[in-house]
């Protein structure tokens, strides 16, 4: 029997478990409740909405049809019709079914449901998930569970196209099993882009989730005059939520074959690292060559941590041959060490083991410290007064392959004093550092030779600080903060001492050496920002200097006696400006670093960076790099980093030019370009070109780079699928390099 329940046009249906009972809305609707129908709280079940709504006590079935709502907990459906079987807890929704559940949205024809299993059938239907923006279509899409479903005949996208719209890109498949947040298994695929089919993909397994799971990586294809075709793509191996493992084969067509294989762990809160191995084989020499390269850090104790780093290539040509950087082609050894630290209650003590593998540079007569231990005594007040000491020891053992190995012994107490107030502005502060170095053996001696000397200094130094409210309420400050230090260290006899590194470079020192710092900062309701930061350095011989070379006449030749080191500049004019409000950045700024012989009235030394970005439309920034041929300035020593009183032997001139910048354009197209320029080789070591291509709605990008080194050309290109991942290689940091600055915050870029 049926019975017809009308309010208006809407009737309003409580349903509990397999009880089913009228929630009144009205009291014209209570007069046409049935007799003996239960009032169940309506807070405890699901409600059901429709234009017309039919019961029958023998089946207990619900028949809704006309604008019908569904609504079971954070569950709601809307639809044509609906029929709700309550004995088996099925119902079957048609006509415009629409159903969402927290970030989970159903849009089909027919949808069959089971309410107390959630198990059902979606027919010509589409799933989107909010979470990972992946959208599933298919003729027919078995529901397992909130997150699994199997589908027939359909599709997969990440793409934010409307309804009804065609996605910029997406998978067609057979079948598609997919447990949403995790991956997606598809047979007998194709990817298209506008619908247009354009690389068959017969079976496919990969990640759809929020983190990465184990499937593999997009490709990256690329070419190269020298390599040929190349070609590498990863599989990513999720061993565990600590653990994991990225297997990378590669193809050179013209050069070599080969692979890299790359883990990273997370043991502990305190342990973790990151190791890559590559091995290719190189057809050209006929032999097998690579690199290993990582870290690995550990905190055993509170007071005891250990870290490793290996660098270390098959042979010294491997960077120039097959790095894609500049830098890594250009770098002069591989460094590989172990460094163990151990704190106490009165200092600490530390294990270092070094090892330099010559690439560029270096031979079988480079030093190596193994071991190297040290000790350093953390200070200790002197008598309730405000001196204090310490002392740092140390012993290296320096090895080598070929020539003679030796042993170094150094102790390096310090005696000091707190800063002195005088006057309530001036600081004084007086220290004494003793040093004595022991030696197995010397130069051109077997025999152990050693050498004692210190070093004394007093620094006065005091800070001034004046503030100036500006109309808009904003804050200017402006600080100088002169500094002198006066630092004496006597002569001794060096000549038979092994020069390894600057603790074997103790000249004589009478020098006087002052500083002014001065800054200009504004502070506001937006932030604070610097507007200037400037730094100026020069040392004063008090005692007769030694003849000081020039380039205009031999070294042997020259007596000119300089009391005055060049003067050292630092300015730093401009800030980053961010507007997280607008996603903006105008990033301006002028660097300025320069050692100015004030003798000769001209720059020994000047470097430059000038930058300027407007917003996140473009930007462009040159830098320059000058030093005059013949002796060079040393900054600083082992004594003090701010001091200029040892001039280095004559060197070569450098005049080098580096440019960049990017810019957008329209279309979603964005490139930018960067150069090294050599002027005074007069070459390009390097020149590097990249695009990229944002569609409208950010689902997917495609980006490329050119990398052009005097002895070849290399070109590539990487796309990324947002939520499925993207290509990740050399070209990948290249981009985020020249682009980032105008990319910030930005979706489906492929870094």
């Amino acid at each position: 029997m049926f019975r017809e329940l009308r309010v208006g046009s809407s009737v309003l249906v409580l349903l509990l478990g397999g009880v089913c009972g009228i929630v009144v809305p009205s009291p014209a609707l209570a007069q046409t409740t049935p007799a003996d129908g239960a009032l169940p709280s309506a807070s405890q079940g699901i409600t059901l909405d429709a234009d017309r709504i039919e019961y029958s006590r023998e089946t207990e079935v619900y028949d809704a049809d006309g604008s019908v709502v569904f609504v079971q907990g954070d569950t709601r459906l809307t639809a044509d019709h609906a029929k709700i079987r309550m004995l088996t807890g099925q119902l079957i929704a048609t006509g415009r079914v629409h159903l969402t559940r927290q970030t989970t949205e159903v849009r089909a024809d027919q949808l069959e449901v089971n309410i107390n299993t959630e198990a059902g059938i979606i027919t010509n239907g589409r799933l989107f998930n909010q979470e990972t923006n992946a959208s599933i279509s298919g003729r027919v899409i078995h529901r397992f569970s909130e997150d699994h479903y199997r589908a027939r005949d359909g599709s997969f996208t990440n793409c934010d196209a409307m309804e009804g719209q065609t996605p910029a890109w997406r998978f067609t498949f057979e079948d598609a099993d997919a447990n949403i947040g995790d991956r997606l298994y598809l047979r007998g695929a194709w990817f298209c882009v506008h619908d247009v089919p354009i690389i068959p993909i017969p079976r496919f397994n990969y990640p759809i989730g929020v983190t990465r799971k184990t499937g593999f990586l997009l490709p990256t294809p690329g070419y190269s005059n020298q390599f040929g075709f190349t070609y590498r793509q990863g599989f990513f191996w999720n061993i565990n939520p600590s653990q994991d493992m990225t297997i990378t084969p590669l193809v050179y067509s013209k050069r070599a074959f080969g692979g890299d294989v790359e883990y990273r762990y997370i043991l502990s809160r305190q342990t973790k690292g990151q190791w890559l191995v590559n091995a290719i084989q190189d057809t050209d020499q006929r032999r097998a060559r690579g690199f290993i390269a990582g870290t690995h850090t550990s905190q055993v104790t509170p007071t005891l941590s250990a870290r490793v780093k290996v660098a270390m290539v098959s042979d010294r040509t491997y960077p120039q041959d097959f790095a894609n950087s500049g830098a890594l082609r250009a770098l002069p050894s591989a460094d590989s060490n172990l460094d163990i630290r151990k704190q106490f209650g009165h200092g600490s003590l530390y294990l270092l083991g070094q090892y330099l593998q010559p690439v560029a540079d270096g031979g079988t007569q480079t030093f190596q410290r193994l071991p190297e231990v040290g000790h350093r005594l953390l200070p200790l007040t002197i008598f309730k007064t405000p001196l204090y000491s310490s002392m740092d020891s140390t012993f290296v053992h320096f090895y080598r392959e070929a020539g003679f190995n030796l042993s170094r012994l150094d102790f390096v107490p310090l005696l000091a004093s707190t800063p002195l107030n005088i006057g309530q502005a001036l600081n004084l502060t007086p220290q004494v550092k003793p040093r004595a170095v022991l030696y197995t053996r010397g130069s051109t001696t077997g025999e152990a030779v050693e050498r004692a000397t210190f070093w004394a200094s007093v620094r006065g130094d005091t800070r001034l600080r004046r503030r100036f409210r500006g109309k808009g309420g904003g804050i200017l400050t402006h600080t100088i903060e002169p500094d002198v230090i006066y630092e004496f260290v006597p002569f001794t006899d060096q000549s038979d001492i092994v020069q390894v590194d600057n603790v074997d470079n103790l000249p004589r020192k009478n020098l006087l050496t002052y500083s002014l710092r001065s800054g200009l900062s504004r502070t506001g309701l937006e932030g604070a920002s610097n507007w200037l930061t400037l730094v100026l350095a020069q040392s004063y011989q008090v005692s007769n200097p030694r003849a000081t070379p020039t380039e205009d006449l031999p070294i042997e030749g020259q007596q000119t006696l300089r009391r005055f080191s060049n003067l050292w500049t630092r300015a730093l004019i401009g800030d980053a400006d961010y507007d997280p409000r607008s996603g903006q950045t105008t990033s301006s700024f002028l660097v300025v670093d320069s050692f100015f012989d004030t003798y000769q009235a001209r720059f020994t030394q000047l470097n430059t960076d000038l930058r300027f970005q407007y917003r996140n439309a473009w930007y462009v920034q040159v830098g320059q790099r000058f030093t005059r041929s013949g002796p060079r300035v040393q900054r600083g020593d082992i004594w003090n980093p701010l001091s200029f009183g040892e001039v280095f032997d004559p060197t070569p001139g450098i005049e080098f030019v580096t440019a960049s910048g990017a810019v957008k354009l329209p279309l979603g197209f964005t490139t930018g370009v960067r150069v090294y320029r050599d002027i005074a080789a007069d070459e390009t070591p390097e020149l590097d070109v990249v695009g990229l291509y944002q569609n409208p709605c950010r689902c997917w990008s495609a980006g490329f780079y050119f990398i052009r080194f005097p002895d070849r050309n290399q070109f590539s290109f990487l796309i990324n699928l947002t939520g499925i991942g993207n290509t990740d290689s050399l070209g990948t940091q290249l981009l985020k390099d020249l682009l980032g600055p105008l990319l910030q915050g930005e979706r489906g870029l492929p870094w």
